[in-house]
């Protein structure tokens, strides 16, 4: 019997149609695919640690033949938000306030309330992503001005402190906290 179900170039190949891609140990198929052959096969490769089922991978891959490898670099992103018990003056402030006030935003005092795949690195656009659809696994409200966006991948992370007018780049010191959540956008 002929495979059904393979990689190459980093394109997911289920029975004949580009289901999906993998890259930097995500695999990101379209959720028309899932099934359990195909979610089977992607947990027994050694290379891939996630798997994210993602609307509309089939649709791009299929619009765009010239795609003969996986898209580019798989992004991460992190919300932090202040922690329910801090003084109720850290929140919704200004970053300037924030340094006025209480110094630096201080990694012990967010808590992470989502972490999953971002679609984009656009500051902007993951802004209004997070008021107009919470995705699942979202664990606070809206973003708001003094949450912190992570945006990570295998090389590193850096954070976005969320101001009244844009963001603002921060070092983000402090102890790691543990996880609250951890899933896929």
């Amino acid at each position: 019997m002929a495979k059904q179900v393979w990689i190459e170039n980093g394109i997911i190949v289920f029975y004949g149609n580009r289901a999906g891609y993998v890259r930097e140990g995500y695999a990101v198929a379209d959720p028309v695919f899932h099934t359990s052959e195909l979610e089977g096969f992607l947990k027994k490769q050694g290379q891939i640690r996630d798997i994210v089922w993602e609307e509309r991978t089939f649709e791009l891959l299929e619009s765009r033949k010239d795609i003969k490898e996986a898209p580019g670099g798989v992004n991460r992103v992190r919300v932090w938000q202040l922690d329910p018990g801090v003084d109720i003056e850290m929140k919704f402030i200004s970053y300037a306030e924030t340094k006025r006030l209480f110094g630096e935003p201080d990694r012990v005092k967010y808590r992470i309330v989502y972490d999953g795949i971002a679609k984009t690195d656009d500051l902007e656009s993951l802004y209004y992503a997070f008021q107009a659809e919470l995705p699942e696994g979202y664990k606070g409200h809206v973003l708001s001005v003094s949450d912190v966006l992570e945006l990570y991948d295998g090389h590193g992370s850096t954070f976005y402190y969320v101001d009244q007018i844009g963001f603002v780049q921060i070092p983000f010191e402090g102890a790691e906290p543990g996880m609250e959540s951890c899933l896929e956008m």
